[in-house]
Order: structure tokens, then sequence, then C-alpha cells
């Protein structure tokens, strides 16, 4: 897992678990106690994060205050798994910049770039 993530990414102490609850994605810290997207204490290093992983939870990453920006590319796969052409001129265009992997659903993906929100 710490393989696929880059440098960049994996040196920030941006990172915690997230689990599904009543189905919504609950932030945890590292232990049982609830995360806060706003609230970098409540944040750990990757290799706390993933060294604590249990089996009912998943790793998650906050933008916070570093620059990145977060993009959500929902149901962007075709029946057969290709990425549809929509989605695909867009990771073509970012792919130099951006870290992706797939969402959740396995139907989507999401990807981390540097760079400012417009207004």
């Amino acid at each position: 897992m710490r393989d696929t993530i880059p440098a960049y990414l994996a040196g920030l102490k941006q990172w915690h678990h997230w689990r599904f609850v009543d189905g919504s994605k609950i932030p945890y810290q590292i232990g049982d106690a609830r995360a806060k997207s706003n609230d970098a204490s409540t944040w750990s290093t990757l290799d706390n994060a993933v060294d604590t992983l249990r089996d009912d939870r998943q790793l998650a990453f906050e933008l916070g205050p570093s620059g990145l920006i977060g993009l959500d590319f929902d149901d962007c796969f075709d029946a057969s798994g290709d990425l549809m052409p929509w989605a695909e001129e867009i990771i073509d265009a970012i792919r130099d910049h951006a870290y992706c992997e797939h969402s959740p659903s396995g139907n989507g993906l999401k990807a981390i770039v540097f760079g400012v929100k417009p207004d």
C-alpha cells in the first residue's frame, strides 16, 4: 500500500482511517476516536495510519492546508470496466501531476493534485 503513494503525499501528516457506519463514511483517528476534516490534530502520519489499519477500516487522506485539491470522478467506468471518454480526457491532462486511485465504490476515481481552488 505504501509503495503506491507518492512521496509528496506520504510525507504529509494528513492521514487517518474511515469506515462505513449506516451507509456513511465516518473518519476515525488512529484508535477509536473520530477524526475531523478540519482538525489536523486528529490526523497522523502515513506509516502510523497503515500500521494501525484494521479490517473494518480504510485509509483516508485529508487535503488540509498543503495546497492540494481533490477531484472526484463518480461513475467514470462503463459496463466493461473501461474509463469513459469524458473522464479519460481529464485524467490524460492531469496524469503527470496527480495521484489517482479507485474510489471505494469501484466505479469511480479520486485524484489529488496541487492547485488553487477557484472562488
